[in-house]
C-alpha cells in the first residue's frame, strides 16, 4: 500500500468502494 501522502477518510471510503464495486460486479457477471 502506498503511504506517501495521508489518505483522507473519504478517499479511503471511495477507494474501498471502488473495490467492491468492482469485485460485486465482477461476482454478479461471472
Amino acid at each position: 500500500m502506498e503511504r506517501r501522502v495521508p489518505i483522507t477518510v473519504e478517499e479511503a471510503v471511495r477507494k474501498v468502494m471502488g473495490f467492491a464495486d468492482k469485485g460485486f460486479k465482477g461476482a454478479i457477471t461471472n
